[in-house]
């Protein structure tokens, strides 16, 4: 996975500093309508990483990763009730699977970015 794997997923991360109004996702309406690529561009492949499991989280997937774990379990929403091998993306609608994509393929770019960065900078 792209992203930081010491990026500390606090709670308060999100309501702080992404999310407007002191919501607890980092899109609040994925579930429901689609993410524009406007929307995606300047998150961090920590806030995609947060943003692409809240899918899933939404719809109680528990998970393996302690640090996400911890982090939904902050939230009042999150109700943790299937266990990530139970899991079945049967339950997603076509609007998160194209939205987990569009963070998907986002993240993709963040990490070429970061690879084309490092071998210019040699």
């Amino acid at each position: 996975m792209p992203y930081d794997e010491d990026f500390p997923l606090a709670g308060d991360y999100i309501i702080d500093d992404i999310a407007e109004d002191h919501c607890e996702f980092v899109f609040p309406e994925d579930n429901v309508f689609p993410i524009k690529a406007s929307e995606l561009e300047g998150k961090t492949a920590a806030e995609c990483k947060i943003a692409r499991n809240e899918i899933y989280a939404r719809h109680g997937r528990m998970f393996n990763d302690e640090q996400l774990q911890d982090y939904f379990d902050t939230y009042s929403w999150y109700e943790g009730t299937t266990a990530p091998e139970n899991f079945s993306d049967s339950v997603l609608n076509e609007t998160e699977k194209a939205n987990l994509q569009m963070i998907s393929e986002y993240e993709a770019r963040i990490q070429n970015r970061r690879i084309k960065n490092t071998s210019s900078d040699r």
